[in-house]
């Protein structure tokens, strides 16, 4: 009721609260969530927010958002009581744009926390999130707050990708990647089958793209932004907007690199060997969506750029996602491209492949995009095909790979064996591939 007593003794109360409810407090965590605790910080946060000055309950306001995280987070039944309080998500984005005018980063990230605990496996609070009403504060406050704050732009990174991931059974990948498209520069999302909504005019790989910049030191930074913009490389229009990103001095300087701001980030991390694993991981996540696109080969497949994965996976071979990746643009690259399968065999890139395939054959998701980056290589260019034959470890490995349990792994290999000319007549006769009688 805007008591200043009762203020008091609420926000003693969710402090109490938040030192007994630690991420690591399970049992305690689960005492408040079965006491109704959904409902009863819901309130609080509501009472909260009607103060005429934010800065007065500022504290109070970051703990809500913090026990919100912690319900939300941890366990699905805490997060469906929240589910079925509609105002929640209203609630918190009503806080976040009240901290963005107080200018409180902590009070910010505890609210990004909450969204992102929202968000887990909640098609239901994605759907209430990417409206325009909450989407439109979230991308503000992440361009006005993230060059100078690296804990608000990893955050935001974070909820952003949870928000284009289908990981939930209610819910079909397309609506994700029309997400994608909204946060890229798009017109509208899909709400689960209602009506489309216009969102904010900023586009977040361009905000991705300045806290690369901002935080070119932070692996955790790196590592966050090129997940996001992994994600958000969705369509042929992304994906050529993203390779073709220049910054505004790139414009203004007519003797700049052909290369767009993103090419040049990904090639500096590639070619720097502290980099870490999981954010060379993401780089390549990035670099196979965009190789996939016709539009995007010509920019990508240069000395430098192949030259640097190759080397990438070559020191990290014992990365198996690093390898995944790696030969997975390797593969993009080549695919309809005979120059292109050409010029990565010149670079060595046909050897680099059947290494990973010989060192994580094991590995399904490995075994799938090496067979993969083969076919492509062989299938096209005569000279390549007449060099992989004369590699005795190239049929090896791809029977190796064809011996898997994974059928698409096997179905590859098959078809990187049949583009090398090394089937046997007894294995075309077998194949499901060959029509009803075709020998």
């Amino acid at each position: 009721d805007g008591d200043d007593e009762n203020a008091s003794v609420v926000g003693k109360t969710l402090a109490d609260l938040v030192d007994l409810c630690k991420p690591t407090q399970q049992s305690n965590i689960a005492m408040l969530g079965n006491s109704g605790g959904a409902e009863v910080v819901t309130n609080a946060l509501r009472a909260l927010l009607e103060n005429k000055s934010i800065c007065d309950v500022l504290e109070s306001v970051k703990n809500c958002a913090e026990l919100v995280f912690v319900l939300s987070y941890k366990s699905v039944a805490y997060r469906l009581q929240f589910e079925s309080i509609a105002t929640i998500v209203p609630l918190l984005t009503t806080a976040l744009h009240k901290l963005e005018v107080a200018k409180s980063g902590s009070g910010i990230v505890s609210v990004l926390r909450a969204f992102r605990g929202l968000a887990r496996n909640s098609e239901q609070h994605k759907v209430a999130i990417a409206t325009v009403s909450s989407l439109t504060v979230i991308l503000r406050v992440w361009e006005a707050f993230s060059g100078a704050h690296v804990e608000i732009f990893n955050n935001t990174c974070a909820l952003l990708r949870s928000l284009l991931a289908p990981d939930d059974f209610r819910c079909d990948a397309p609506e994700c990647f029309q997400r994608a498209r909204v946060l890229a520069g798009g017109a509208s999302v899909l709400q689960s089958g209602l009506a489309p909504v216009c969102t904010a005019d900023s586009n977040a790989v361009c905000i991705a793209v300045q806290g690369l910049h901002a935080h070119a030191l932070q692996s955790d930074a790196c590592r966050e932004a090129w997940a996001l913009l992994r994600v958000l490389a969705v369509s042929d229009e992304i994906c050529k907007a993203m390779v073709e990103e220049q910054t505004s001095s790139d414009t203004q300087n007519s003797s700049s690199d052909a290369d767009g701001v993103l090419v040049r980030c990904a090639l500096s991390a590639l070619e720097d060997d502290e980099c870490e694993n999981a954010c060379l991981q993401n780089v390549l996540g990035w670099l196979r969506n965009v190789s996939a696109r016709d539009e995007c080969k010509a920019r990508l497949c240069t000395d430098r750029t192949v030259g640097a994965i190759i080397r990438a996976i070559e020191t990290r071979s014992g990365d198996s996602r690093v390898q995944e990746n790696g030969c997975g643009v390797l593969g993009g690259l080549a695919l309809r491209r005979k120059e292109n399968a050409s010029q990565i065999f010149k670079l060595g890139g046909l050897n680099a492949v059947v290494h990973a395939l010989e060192k994580h054959r094991s590995d399904d998701a490995v075994c799938r995009t090496a067979c993969g980056a083969l076919r492509n290589l062989v299938s096209r260019d005569e000279f390549v095909r007449a060099a992989a034959n004369a590699d005795p470890r190239v049929e090896r490995a791809l029977r190796a790979a064809l011996e898997q349990d994974s059928a698409p792994s096997k179905d590859l290999a098959y078809a990187a064996l049949r583009d090398l000319g090394a089937l046997r007549d007894h294995e075309f006769k077998a194949s499901r591939y060959l029509k009803a009688g075709q020998v």
